[in-house]
């Protein structure tokens, strides 16, 4: 190699270094903007967290049900129950209450106003009260109904079959080991 080809290739070298340098430099701005976005959303998070608080810890029914714990991950999630959250989607400044069920994601309530996210929040915890209350009287209707004079039959019936196939194994057994 030449000395102007050297010389060259080290100013070469410099920019393609300055260029790394430039890359470098603006990957780390997009990420601590990311870094930013996220620890916005958290905070954002924290304060609905904060105002939901007085709306359920004084209800009985609701402590039982209301979890309100904030999950930092990407994306932080406000959990309210246990298929149900908050997170800030699809940007920043908007909280997305939303419910998992088997076919994916159900978005109950969006709007960027906290005020009317707490109102969403509230009313689908009542939603969630009043559908438990339906379920714990059917069960208790259920409880009344097996208290009926069909239960004892029911079991001598399967008390009965169990002796009877008890007693033809035995006799199979019993015919297997005579030969």
């Amino acid at each position: 190699m030449t000395i102007g080809t050297r010389a060259l290739a080290r100013a070469n070298d410099g920019l393609l270094a300055e260029n790394i340098w430039a890359a470098r430099n603006a990957h780390a701005e997009r990420l601590a903007a990311i870094g930013n976005i996220h620890d916005a959303s958290i905070l954002r998070l924290q304060v609905l967290r904060d105002e939901l608080i007085p709306h359920f810890e004084n209800n009985p029914k609701a402590r039982g049900i209301v979890d309100l714990v904030l999950v930092p991950g990407h994306p932080p999630r406000l959990w309210i129950d246990m298929t149900s959250y908050v997170l800030m989607a699809p940007d920043p400044s908007t909280y997305r209450v939303q419910r998992d069920s088997f076919c994916g994601h159900d978005v109950l309530h969006e709007s960027t106003s906290r005020s009317a996210t707490i109102a969403a929040v509230i009313r689908h915890v009542a939603h969630h009260l009043v559908e438990r209350e339906k379920q714990l009287m059917l069960s208790a209707s259920d409880a009344a109904d097996t208290g009926s004079d069909v239960y004892p039959y029911s079991v001598m019936l399967v008390w009965l079959c169990g002796l009877t196939f008890g007693f033809c194994l035995f006799v199979a057994l019993m015919q297997w080991l005579g030969r």
